[in-house]
């Protein structure tokens, strides 16, 4: 979920118990022998780089990250308030009918509804019910209709539904539509920073310094990545081993804020170098440490 990494509010209380499973999710994966190189997944990310930029150029400079709502809840009805976010919002197809219930169907981001698809993929047309009507569960569109830009050719599992714990009979990209997800590792530090601030303004925080480069430089601050990294980061053991899917340890596909994509080493134990390191940034560099050391 939110891994959101995709997150959702209630992943904050897992985090804790991560460490305790790292085991248990480093055994999903390859042997040696068998890792693959990401070549295509790399190439892809790049494609979503031009995307996210074209996005920014017509929206100010942010980017397409956005709060998570019942579908037709808002911001049509100004009384209703955020349900929460999950970093698959930004582009994908449609979800998986598991999460048309989930959380009362707030994480269920509907595939016409996902801001950065008609960038990524323009001339598609995503059928959706007119609002406030849902997608229902059963809606072939929900298979039929296909996000392939945001489809990585290794992806194998989801840890969305349990996070972080694997569900090892869906993809990330047929559970929640979208293999890349958003980085959220800055979403603790916005709450340590701005603790009066409300829910909503939270992300409205953080969405602005990405939008103006505030503490988030372009070349550094990762934007969209695969699940692995926000695993690894969030283990409380530094020694921690977390099996990619590419087959690789401690390993994830990145897309920086300029367009660059690299696959990159990630560091576990919730310390400075788990965020912020020479190759890239999580958080934002002006904001205190998250980290526990």
């Amino acid at each position: 979920m939110p891994s959101h990494r995709a997150f959702t509010l209630a992943e904050t209380a897992i985090v804790a118990a991560v460490g305790l499973i790292g085991a248990a999710v480093a055994q999903v994966g390859l042997a040696p022998a068998e890792i693959r190189k990401p070549t295509t997944s790399l190439l892809k990310l790049k494609q979503l780089g031009l995307a996210t930029a074209q996005y920014q150029a017509d929206n100010n400079n942010y980017t397409p990250i956005t709060l998570s709502y019942p579908r037709g809840t808002a911001p049509r009805s100004p009384y209703l308030t955020a349900t929460g976010w999950c970093t698959w919002s930004a582009g994908g197809k449609n979800n998986n009918s598991f999460w048309y219930s989930t959380s009362g169907g707030a994480f269920d981001i509907e595939a016409a509804d996902r801001p950065l698809n008609a960038y990524a993929e323009p001339g598609v047309v995503y059928s959706a019910p007119a609002f406030p009507t849902r997608m229902s569960p059963t809606d072939p569109a929900r298979t039929a209709a296909q996000a392939e830009s945001f489809r990585d050719p290794f992806d194998t599992w989801t840890n969305q539904r349990t996070w972080p714990v694997p569900t090892t009979t869906v993809s990330t990209y047929n559970d929640v539509g979208a293999s890349y997800l958003w980085n959220s590792e800055w979403w603790g530090q916005i709450g340590i920073a701005y603790p009066a601030l409300s829910f909503e303004n939270k992300l409205h925080e953080a969405t602005r310094r990405i939008a103006q480069g505030d503490g988030a430089a372009p070349s550094r601050f990762v934007w969209f990545t695969d699940p692995s990294l926000s695993i690894v980061t969030n283990q409380s053991n530094p020694a921690a081993q977390i099996s990619n899917w590419y087959g690789a340890r401690n390993r994830s596909v990145m897309l920086f804020l300029d367009g660059r994509a690299g696959y990159l080493p990630t560091y576990p134990g919730r310390k400075l170098k788990t965020f912020i390191n020479p190759d890239y940034s999580l958080v934002f560099e002006n904001l205190p440490n998250p980290g526990s050391g």
